[in-house]
């Protein structure tokens, strides 16, 4: 029973949309144009979950028209993930992530990381920020596990993102926005306003300061947050 959720959603999205749009296709043609993205991936439940999705598009007559559903796939562009055991994971995906990146810190310009480093063991995050949004401190290009070079990250219509949460963890340090993986969501978050993914979900742990990312993303995003 726990595994029926997607053909269940599958066949909700469609009443939903049959209700308010007079279209129960909807869901079904928006799943088949979605491209994903997602960064501090892990083994990639976002990318599991839309595979589900697809496949009960495909399969439930209930849902979608099979001229729809058989065509209900979404494209993963990249993820950016530095455990070696995810990586292996994400390689093995039914749909791999067409560009596969490492550490995000590998997208930072020449001398940015020393400059960081420089301010402290547990430096302000505001001062933080102030380096890594310079113009040019955080590319959108790095090396690429799947082709052997350097490839570009691309705009998203949905991008997840697990972003770190042991500094913010009641089992962690608790050094919160002075921790040493504040960088990290930085880095993250100018990558989130020079690309300008349409849509963004991240995950954390509930004493994670939403403020943060009112405060960076106010002028391009509505943040909601549960």
């Amino acid at each position: 029973d726990l595994f029926q959720w997607p053909s269940r959603f599958v066949r909700w999205a469609s009443l939903a949309c049959q209700h308010h749009c007079g279209d129960p296709d909807r869901y079904a043609r928006r799943l088949a144009s979605c491209t994903l993205s997602t960064s501090f991936s892990g083994v990639c439940t976002p990318s599991c979950a839309l595979e589900a999705l697809s496949l009960a598009s495909s399969c439930d007559g209930n849902a979608a028209p099979s001229a729809i559903g058989s065509n209900s796939e979404f494209v993963y562009l990249y993820a950016i993930e530095r455990d070696p055991e995810c990586l292996r994971e994400l390689q093995t995906l039914p749909r791999r992530p067409s560009c596969l990146h490492g550490d995000i810190t590998s997208f930072l310009a020449p001398g940015v990381i020393e400059r960081c480093d420089a301010l402290g063991a547990k430096p302000p995050w505001t001062d933080l920020a102030r380096i890594l949004f310079e113009d040019g401190a955080v590319r959108l290009y790095a090396d690429c596990i799947m082709h052997g070079k350097a490839c570009h990250l691309v705009r998203a219509w949905l991008h997840v993102a697990g972003c770190p949460c042991v500094d913010w963890s009641s089992l962690g340090a608790k050094s919160k926005c002075t921790g040493h993986t504040m960088r990290l969501f930085l880095i993250w978050c100018r990558h989130r306003i020079l690309l300008g993914d349409r849509h963004i979900i991240i995950e954390n742990v509930k004493d994670f300061d939403v403020n943060i990312v009112l405060t960076l993303f106010q002028s391009w995003y509505h943040v909601d947050y549960v």
